[in-house]
């Protein structure tokens, strides 16, 4: 009488003290089948024994054999489902081998597989279907990660030389060869989309976005190709601008350099608008009269250098920008060409004058 057995194993027993686990955590439970003969002429089997050996032969006419390999401690058999057959080991579930050395999971035989968590048809060496969380720190493209960094990527060697890529559609945006961190937003008529998003708010100094370049001709903390927006202040050489742009800190004397620098003056955006009475050019013309010239240099230049000008404290308010400690260029320039039109009127009612006494004189 032949009697089968089913077993689901995980453990195995082996006399003269050879034994083998697998730890249910790597492991699935298998399903294997024994025939034995029954009655057995030596009683009821309490245990299987398996004598180590060579690795025997494994072929289509060799599928399901078993062996105790005493060099890796591991039960293998010819497993039937790989093309041509070959050894597996048991409780392995499947063709991936794990091992577990120091705390430390891994494939040891087939570096091609892929590993899927929720598929069963990875596409890359690790491919997760759901969520995914990290807790610790992540190191890419062969970077190890480093104890201040979250996440340490490095754009690979290979073609493309892309760190970390993401765009809003699927390849809405080219990113060029060699970028470290790459954004693409492809919006439709409805829908905001960003390539890249940051957000700062809380207590302290904080930073959406840093940058930081140095050395080289060509580096750049920040470079944009197109149209920028800024909702807030920005500052260039400063981190507290005062205004919607500002070059270097209050005082440290900081040059801005530009081809051209033009105020918008269309009659279109600008409303109660009056001309000037014969009085107010009067006023004005007193008022610069008046304004004292200083050579002066500011607090903070490093430098040191001597400009000339005027102090705000001692300016008409007509001149000045709205916190009154800085001079508006553009209500400036415009003080001074009232103050010129008064004196040309001066001038030219001067020139009447003479002329009406030069006349006078001719006639004694």
């Amino acid at each position: 009488m032949i009697k089968e057995l089913r077993l689901g194993i995980l453990v195995f027993f082996l006399v003269s003290g050879f034994w083998f686990l697998v730890s249910d955590t790597y492991a699935q439970t298998e399903s294997i089948t024994l025939t034995t003969y029954y009655p057995s002429p030596y009683g009821e089997y309490q245990r299987l024994r398996l004598f180590p050996s060579s690795q025997p032969t494994c072929d289509a006419n060799n599928v399901g054999l078993m062996y105790y390999d005493s060099a890796t401690n591991q039960i293998r058999y010819c497993d039937g489902s790989l093309i041509p057959p070959d050894w597996n080991e048991l409780g392995g579930g499947g063709p991936w081998v794990w091992e577990d050395t120091n705390n430390r999971v891994y494939l040891r035989d087939n570096a091609n597989d892929n590993v899927g968590i929720g598929t069963t048809t990875p596409v890359t060496k690790l491919d997760v279907v759901g969520n995914a969380q990290i807790s610790g720190r992540l190191g890419v493209s062969g970077v190890p990660p480093e104890n201040n960094k979250g996440i340490n990527v490095a754009a690979p060697s290979t073609i493309n030389k892309i760190g970390i890529y993401g765009a809003s559609s699927p390849d809405c945006f080219p990113a060029p060869e060699g970028t470290g961190v790459a954004g693409g937003a492809c919006s439709d008529a409805t829908t905001p989309r960003y390539g890249v998003f940051g957000s700062a708010s809380g207590p302290g100094t904080n930073f959406a976005v840093y940058g930081t370049a140095s050395a080289g001709a060509s580096n750049w903390g920040g470079y944009f190709v197109g149209n920028g927006y800024f909702s807030g202040n920005v500052g260039i050489g400063t981190t507290t601008p005062g205004a919607k742009l500002q070059v270097g800190n209050n005082g440290d004397g900081t040059s801005a350099l530009a081809n051209a620098w033009n105020l918008l003056s269309s009659r279109k955006l600008k409303k109660d608008i009056e001309s000037l009475r014969d009085r107010d050019y009067i006023d004005i013309l007193k008022k610069i009269r008046q304004l004292q010239i200083v050579k002066y240099r500011f607090l903070f230049d490093e430098e040191g250098r001597q400009h000339i000008g005027v102090i705000a404290e001692d300016s008409p308010r007509e001149i000045l920008s709205k916190d009154g400690k800085a001079v508006s260029l553009g209500d400036y320039t415009t003080f001074i060409l009232a103050g010129l039109k008064a004196q040309q009127t001066e001038i030219e009612q001067l020139k009447k004058e003479i002329q009406s006494l030069q006349e006078m004189l001719k006639n004694k």
